[in-house]
C-alpha cells in the first residue's frame, strides 16, 4: 500500500476496534512507516450508530493521540444516517479536530440525507458487496459537492468487475474508491489480489 502513494491517500489504523488499551509497537512502527511514505493514517473509533456514550468516543480519540501521535485524523465507524444524530456527530467531529487534527472520515456505509453533510470531511456513503452496488444509487444531493467528499468501499468484487466498478463509482460522484475481491467476514485483512492494477486504474481515472 505504501508504494501506492499518492493515488492511495488514506490508511485506517485499527488495533482492536479502536486504539486498544496500550501502545502496540507493531502498530506504532507500521504507522510511522506509512506516514513516512506519504499515507495519511487515521485512527479507528466506532460510534454504535450514535448510541455510544460521547465520553467513551472522546476517550478513544484521546488514546489515539496519546498512543500513536502524530496521526492524520480519525475514522468514525458505525455511523448513523439519521438526521436526529447530526448534533452528536458534529460534536465528535469537532472534538477529533481539536485533539488530533487532520481529516475526519465518517462511515455510515449507506445512503445519507444531506443533513449529514457536515458530520465529516469525507463520508463513506457505500460499504457493501459488488452485488449490492449494482442496485444502489446515491440520494442525489451528493452531485452538488466535490467528489472528494465521498468514498465508496466495494467488497467481494471479481477481478473482471473491478474496472467497471471504479468507473461506476466515479459516475456516482465518489472521488475516493476502494474495490476488493476479499469478502465477509473481513474484507480488509489483506489487499485485493488486483491491487496494483486497481491503483493504476484509479490514477488514470483521476
Amino acid at each position: 500500500m505504501q508504494t501506492s502513494v499518492p493515488t492511495c491517500e488514506y490508511a485506517i489504523a485499527n488495533v482492536n476496534s479502536g486504539p486498544g488499551t496500550k501502545v502496540d509497537q507493531n502498530y506504532a512502527r507500521q504507522i510511522t512507516a506509512a506516514r513516512a511514505s506519504g499515507l495519511k493514517v487515521l485512527g479507528y473509533v466506532h460510534t454504535s450508530y450514535g448510541s455510544r456514550n460521547v465520553s467513551l468516543v472522546q476517550e478513544e480519540v484521546n488514546q489515539w493521540k496519546s498512543f500513536y501521535n502524530p496521526l492524520d485524523g480519525i475514522f468514525y465507524d458505525e455511523v448513523s444516517n439519521n438526521c436526529a444524530t447530526v448534533t452528536y456527530y458534529t460534536g465528535i467531529k469537532n472534538y477529533a479536530k481539536d485533539i488530533v487534527g487532520g481529516t475526519v472520515i465518517v462511515n455510515p456505509g449507506t445512503t445519507v440525507p444531506e443533513c449529514m453533510n457536515n458530520t465529516g470531511d469525507i463520508i463513506v456513503n457505500f460499504e457493501s458487496s459488488a452485488a449490492s452496488y449494482a442496485n444502489w444509487k446515491p440520494a442525489g444531493w451528493e452531485h452538488n459537492f466535490p467528489p472528494q467528499k465521498f468514498w465508496h468501499i466495494i467488497h467481494t468484487a471479481s477481478s473482471g468487475s473491478m474496472s467497471s466498478l471504479v468507473a461506476e463509482a466515479k459516475s456516482r460522484n465518489a472521488g475516493n474508491v476502494y474495490v476488493t475481491d476479499k469478502g465477509l467476514p473481513n474484507p480488509y485483512n489483506a489487499l485485493p489480489s488486483y491491487w496494483t492494477s486497481e491503483v493504476a486504474l484509479v490514477k488514470q481515472e483521476k
